[in-house]
Parts: structure tokens; sequence; C-alpha cells
């Protein structure tokens, strides 16, 4: 999530409530969460329909 990724992010970047590497370090967080429930859930399914 970046400061132009998204139209709230925008909004709260542009009020100055977070600045911007601490936006960009939550984002980055929020990103390796989002991958690691991909891969979990993913990997999850495509173990049950037999594609790995």
């Amino acid at each position: 999530m970046t400061h132009y990724a998204s139209g709230p992010a925008a909004l709260i970047y542009g009020a100055g409530y977070l600045k911007t590497p601490e936006f960009l370090r939550i984002g980055f967080l929020c990103g390796l969460v989002t991958v690691a429930v991909w891969l979990t859930v993913g990997m999850g399914w495509w173990k049950i329909i037999g594609l790995w």
C-alpha cells in the first residue's frame, strides 16, 4: 500500500496522519501478511485439489 494506491490511502496520507516512511513500512507489512495468507491458503487449496 502506497500513498497513491487507493482512495482512502490518499486521504489518510494527504491529511498528514502518517509520514511517508511510516506509511510505506505499514504497507510493506500488510503486503507480507497478504502474501503469507495467500501462500498458506493457496498452497493448501492446491494440495486439496491435487495440483501440488
